[in-house]
This record gives structure tokens, sequence and C-alpha cells, in this order.
């Protein structure tokens, strides 16, 4: 399941054109970047994070007459469990208008005639649209233009520091007594169907969600040409079949500083459990963290217990989940009490 967005432009004032992204747009997109945020992306980093993405590419731009990108309002696209339902939602990232553009021709800001035309391009193929904004951009965003996404609420972290300990090697084989078996911990190369079946297994927790299948999995994590990760499973020894998974990143933002990045496990499976966090927090180590660090959303009780029961606590964040739902059967107070998210789910990790 994915999606292509309708290729409907709309001529505005100026000149400028609003249409969905086309191929051979990525070398402009990549030059806008680079002018709005003063940082460079590689050619393959826009292709893994918008056109290899499975879920597809809902970029939308504005051109110029002379064919350069005045702004862009890009996504990333995710396949969610909405309860029993597959749909799909978007991440607004990288929003960016040119220097050039920021006065313009109209009463209305460039930016908001694209969103007015995001709302019309991208409303009837998406249950929502949402971010993850720290304060600061949240405050500025309010402030300067109409802001259309509604603050969800603040994002909380499980934090939990690292006592020093024996540092052992990945692969690890475990032997616990009491349950007559043998798992190996050790790093995932690439996902396959036993992540789907732990999914499938597991997904019932999750009211709303990312589906974290191998297909999404291998795409986030495995195949990221930015960022190191190191996804460390739990398997059962005779059959092999994953009982676990975490992806763990080092020294971000700062040194000695350990991100579990995301996660998956039964949250009943206290032996697995075990394990799994003995491999976490070894691979901690490993990487010389002191602080290990990640996101879990109220209203899941069943992982907070996890956690606060392997020795994290919980920690306000500087960040704010925001939403722009398009549909009447999903409401902001629905998604507030049931959304589930990892530090994964943005793009800021």
């Amino acid at each position: 399941m994915s999606i292509v967005l309708q290729d409907d432009p709309l001529q505005i004032a100026g000149g400028i054109t609003l249409r969905p992204y086309r191929p051979g747009d990525e070398a402009e997109l990549v030059a806008l970047y680079r002018r709005v945020f003063q940082q460079e992306r590689t050619m393959a980093h826009w292709q893994w994070k918008f056109g290899e993405n499975p879920a597809g590419n809902q970029t939308l731009i504005a051109q110029a007459p002379d064919g350069k990108m005045a702004a862009q309002y890009a996504t990333v696209c995710a396949r969610y469990r909405y309860q029993e339902q597959t749909i799909i939602s978007s991440q607004i990232v990288d929003t960016a208008v040119d220097p050039k553009y920021r006065k313009s021709l109209t009463k209305k800001p460039l930016f908001e005639q694209l969103v007015d035309y995001a709302g019309v391009a991208r409303g009837p193929l998406n249950h929502f649209c949402y971010g993850f904004p720290n304060s600061r951009a949240y405050r500025i965003a309010k402030k300067r233009f109409k802001y259309p996404y509604q603050f969800i609420h603040q994002v909380q972290a499980m934090v939990k520091r690292i006592p020093a300990g024996e540092q052992l090697s990945l692969p690890e084989r475990l032997f616990f007594k009491t349950q007559k078996r043998r798992y190996d911990i050790r790093k995932i190369d690439r996902f396959d169907a036993r992540a789907d079946t732990l999914w499938n297994r597991v997904q019932h927790h999750i009211r709303l969600g990312i589906i974290r299948d191998a297909t999404y999995l291998n795409w986030r994590y495995c195949d990221c040409p930015v960022v190191e990760y190191l996804p460390i499973g739990v398997f059962e020894k005779s059959t092999g079949e994953l009982l676990g998974w975490a992806i763990f990143r080092a020294n971000y933002p700062a040194q000695k500083n350990g991100l579990l990045v995301d996660w998956l496990f039964d949250p009943a499976d206290a032996v697995v459990l075990r394990v799994l966090f003995r491999g976490i927090e070894n691979s901690a180590r490993i990487a010389g963290s002191e602080r290990l660090e990640t996101w879990l959303p109220p209203h899941y009780p069943q992982f907070e217990a996890v956690f606060t029961g392997h020795g994290f606590h919980r920690e306000e964040t500087e960040y704010k989940l925001v939403a722009l739902p398009f549909r009447p059967d999903i409401t902001l107070e629905w998604m507030t009490a049931n959304w589930f998210y990892t530090m994964g789910d943005a793009d800021l990790y």
C-alpha cells in the first residue's frame, strides 16, 4: 500500500506553479534544501527518504517560472495500523521557502497557499498529517503564519542511567533454566518474514501506530545512508523465531548519550524482555553511553510498566506532537488517547 498523488497543478500569482513532485525534481529540491537550511543533503539521502519510501512520496512543490523550486511541503509517508485497518498518514518534514519568495506577491504567504493546496491534494489520500516540532519552531509557526496543526501533547521520554558492567560482544547466547529455552541475541543485518510474524502477534497492543513489518524496518533502519543504527533481536534458539527487537543509536545528540530509537516486543514475555534489555544495555556500554533514552507516549501502561521495571523514568522533552486530521472518524481526542510512537517515527533521529 503506497500513495501516488494526482498530478493536478495550480497556477498562482507571479507565474508560480503548485504541483506534486515529479521524477527529475530531485536536483532542484536538494538545491532548495541547501539554500534554505545552509546544509548539504546528498542525492542518496533524498532518494532514500522520499523516493524509496515504501509508503510513497507526497512531496508538494512551488515551482518558479525559471524552473527552480520556490518552496516545498514535504512529507514522510507511513502505513499505519488504525484499529483493524491499514491507513496512510504523513509526517511533515523539511518545510522550506526560498528567501527570495518569502515576501508573497499576494496577501497570503506562499507557504500558506502551498498548505491550502496540500489539503486538496493530500487530504483525500491521508487520514492525517503530523509532526514533532520543538517548542521554538512551534511558537514561530503559530506566530508567523496560519498554522493548521493542532497540539496533541508534549512528547515524553523514558530515561535510564547506564551502570558500569561487563561488556559482552554480540552475538551473545543466553540460557534461562527456568524456561528451559535457549535464546540468541544478536545483530540483525536485515529483517525478514519473522519480523512480520512478530508484528502480527503483538500488533493488538497498538491502537494507532506505524506498521512495523520487515518492509518498513529495512527501509527505515537497514537502508538508511546517513545514520548507523544497530538493530538487535532476541531469537528462540531451536526455532529461530524472532521474539523481540530494538534499534540502538550511539552518541546522539551528544557523546555518551545512547538512544533506543525503536523497539517491539510482547510486554507480557518477561524472560524475553530480560534478554532484550540485557542486550540493549550491553550495546550502550560498548558504545560508551552513560545515559539511555527512548520515547514512550502516555496511555500505554503495559509498555510503561516494562520500562519502569527495567529502571527507566519519565522526562519531558522539548518536542510537541501535532496533527491535522482529514477524516471525521479520527478525532484529536481519540488520537491523544491512542497514538503509539517511538523516536524512529520522527525524522529527527
